[in-house]
């Protein structure tokens, strides 16, 4: 329920604002969660010899494609 004195005082918009946070967040967990599972089945799909070729072994996709979704390695 909105007060007038929260109109007056300008709270009546916060909690729009959480909400939109929120929803930013949300979308950009998600937006980076789908980056991650698009890079591990990429990298999981090629052969061994061309992962060996980019200089990687098949046990480091996981921590590539964690790293390349979300910055930091896993």
């Amino acid at each position: 329920m909105v007060f007038a004195s929260d109109i007056l005082y300008g709270r009546a918009g916060q909690s729009q604002g959480f909400a939109s946070n929120l929803l930013g967040l949300i979308s950009q967990k998600i937006a980076s969660r789908r980056a991650f599972v698009k890079t591990r089945n990429e990298l999981s799909m090629l052969s061994n010899r061309t992962l060996a070729d980019l200089g990687l072994t098949r046990g480091e996709i996981h921590s590539i494609a964690y790293e390349a979704a979300y910055g930091k390695r896993a």
